[in-house]
């Protein structure tokens, strides 16, 4: 939504892609903040549980890049 309103509001037409990377790097610190014990942490982890959390991140990751492609191919 916030990337939205950018792309119309002519502030930063022009570094919008810079928004966006800062905003995908704010979601990373996040995520390694949220499982900070998981990621971080001495505990091992089976493959398959590694899987599970990378699955959700790559599915919304490809939303998230389709629909601001969208959003930029109309400007």
């Amino acid at each position: 939504m916030l990337f939205a309103y950018l792309a119309y509001a002519d502030i930063l037409k022009n570094q919008l892609g810079l928004v966006y990377l800062a905003a995908l790097f704010l979601k990373i610190i996040f995520f390694v903040i949220v499982f900070k014990d998981v990621v971080l942490g001495d505990l091992l982890i089976p493959r398959i549980e590694r899987l599970s959390m990378l699955v959700p991140l790559v599915l919304f990751l490809s939303v998230e890049v389709f629909f601001i492609s969208k959003i930029l191919k109309r400007l």
